[in-house]
């Protein structure tokens, strides 16, 4: 049983922890790859919005045209545009971004540093030139050389008041550190994954342990049922659970006291049935025994006068404890009726234990189904969340470009807008931080949709096994009504024997009758032992049908008590 136990909680924390940890490995491995390509992508356009947004404040400043000195300054209408290099060194640091614009295709204003310290200068790389200067097309990039660096870039054409591309607008990070962006998400990930499949795993291995327990409980009762052995304690574990568990738990229990109760009764009855029988074949010996004797005196009457008397008195006094043991036979048989009536009763409380417990099963296997589409509640909500948190990336996707547009024109302002930039960093990195937190609660949420789907399988099970357990406790039921019906046979053969007991007494009163009336007519023996003959016989023909009848009675409650012989209920 040790071993049995032990192989079925193994197979059974096997079959509900397996697909949980490969569908987390496999769903860690997918989000980290989708979280890489999210981060590449929103990168790419943060970088696109950022670009955009220069690229649209540097084509407002120029009512004519662009243009550059023989130093290489370049003007926008006649002024210098280089008060915006503070503006781009602060937005740097602010956000990691670097910005550049190229007059043409050289490097006029910008925030990058070459290895030199200086800033740096030089043309753009000859894709970038034929795709946006020349081309006049957007230019996106997870990795171009800028200043000898490897960078995530975003370019767009700078045009001239007229729609001639003059020159390219950049924005963009260095690799290296967008790589450990991503690393560092990744990581988090993985660790956020792997703290929820520890928690997951333990709640499930106890979960499984305290149901499998209860089960294997459950199992060990029905198999005592089975095997008729009734002494054993009931289950206990899971006895003291809130659900269908601990419902299922009591309930056997009660079905096994309730046997316990019926079938200790049934086997007390049979008991007693055998004695009764016993003791009605005994006294049936007795009785024929009785009538022997009786015939004899008979007998002796038709030989001499003067021992009629004494006859006569001695087959009264015998025909007296005749009459006082079919008495006894007829009370034996009363005791015997009301225990087959007991049988009865206690047969039919059975039965109505039965349908508790199947109405119990039926209510169970309905909490189960509600149990579903509960969780099924709860897979919508997940949903919901989902689309809220891509709400707010939504959110502060515009919130980032808003605080751009916000930098830009408190740079513009020049000192009196410094604090409003300030504040306008501040927003920005809010909107970054309500992205990742958005992201983050999608990938959680993704995670629990598969958690609850899991959940919802094995309830499924569980409402499978229930409906064995129906149909098991229905064969029970068919098996307990056969019973019921063996013990109402038993009753009619008691009310039969019943019938014949009353039937001998009647005719023990006649016989004393009338040996008294041969006492008083002794003058008149031959015709009176003629009728006594008679009577005699009579009388011994119906001692033989209640012989016949306890020897009847006797076999049906051996037969009975081989059928319950395989309960053992500890009387």
């Amino acid at each position: 049983m040790n071993k049995f136990k032990k192989s079925f909680t193994a197979r059974l924390i096997t079959l509900v922890l397996l697909p949980v940890l490969v569908a987390s490995i496999a769903l860690t491995i997918i989000s980290a790859t989708k979280l890489s390509d999210s981060m590449n992508k929103s990168t790419i356009e943060k970088l696109q919005g950022a670009t955009r947004a220069f690229k649209a404040v540097f084509e407002q400043l120029a009512t004519e045209q662009f243009s550059i000195d023989e130093n290489g300054v370049m003007y926008a209408d006649g002024k210098d545009l280089s008060y915006f290099l503070p503006i781009f060194d602060q937005y740097t640091r602010d956000t990691g971004i670097y910005v550049t614009i190229f007059y043409e295709d050289t490097r006029r204003l910008t925030s990058v540093i070459g290895t030199d310290g200086a800033r740096a200068g030089g043309k753009a790389t000859d894709a970038v030139i034929a795709d946006v200067y020349r081309g006049g097309k957007e230019f996106t990039s997870l990795k171009t050389p800028v200043a000898g660096k490897d960078c995530v870039v975003a370019y767009l054409p700078l045009k001239q008041p007229d729609g001639k591309t003059c020159g390219m607008v950049f924005t963009g990070i260095p690799r290296d550190t967008f790589q450990k962006s991503v690393r560092d998400a990744i990581i988090s990930t993985v660790l956020i994954a792997v703290a929820i499949l520890a928690i997951t795993v333990t709640i499930a291995v106890f979960v499984v342990r305290t149901i499998s327990r209860a089960i294997l409980g459950v199992s060990k009762v029905c198999n005592d049922l089975a095997e008729g052995d009734f002494t054993r304690e009931p289950a206990s574990d899971g006895i003291n659970r809130p659900d269908a568990v601990g419902d299922m738990v009591k309930n056997v229990n009660s079905l096994k006291e309730s046997f316990t109760e019926a079938i200790g009764g049934v086997k007390e009855n049979i008991g007693i049935l055998v004695k009764g029988a016993e003791g009605l074949d005994t006294a049936a010996g007795e009785s024929a025994q009785s009538m022997t004797e009786l015939t004899n005196a008979v007998e002796g009457i038709a030989n001499g006068a003067t021992t009629q008397a004494q006859e006569v008195e001695t087959s009264a006094r015998e025909v007296a404890e005749i009459v006082q043991t079919v008495e006894e036979i007829n009370e034996s048989v009363k005791k015997t009726e009301e225990c087959a009536a007991e049988m009865k009763k206690n047969s039919d409380e059975v039965d109505d234990n039965f349908k508790i417990l199947l109405k119990n099963t039926a209510t169970t296997i309905e909490k189960l189904k509600e149990i579903i589409e509960k969780m099924k509640h709860v897979q919508d909500a997940v949903e919901t969340v989902t689309t809220a948190a891509n709400d707010i990336n939504s959110i502060a996707s515009q919130t980032n470009l808003l605080s751009l547009n916000a930098s830009i024109e408190a740079a513009r302002a020049g000192e009196a807008g410094r604090g409003f930039a300030v504040v306008a960093g501040e927003i920005s990195t809010l909107a970054d931080q309500s992205n990742n937190a958005a992201v983050k609660i999608r990938d959680i949420m993704s995670n629990l949709k598969d958690e609850t789907d899991g959940a919802v399988n094995m309830v499924r099970d569980m409402s499978a096994m229930m409906d064995k357990q129906e149909e098991t406790s229905k064969a029970s039921q068919n098996s307990l009504e056969t019973l019921i019906g063996e013990i109402a046979k038993t009753r009619e053969t008691v009310e039969n024997v019943k019938q014949n007991a009353d039937e001998v007494q009647k005719l023990c009163n006649g016989l004393n009758e009338n040996i008294t009336s041969l006492s008083a007519i002794s003058q008149e023996n031959a015709a009176s032992a003629e009728e006594t003959s008679a009577s005699i016989m009579q009388i011994s023909e119906a001692t033989k049908n209640v012989q016949d009848m306890s020897e009847e009675m006797k076999q049906v409650a051996q037969k009975l008590d081989e059928l319950t012989a395989q309960f053992r209920v500890g009387l």
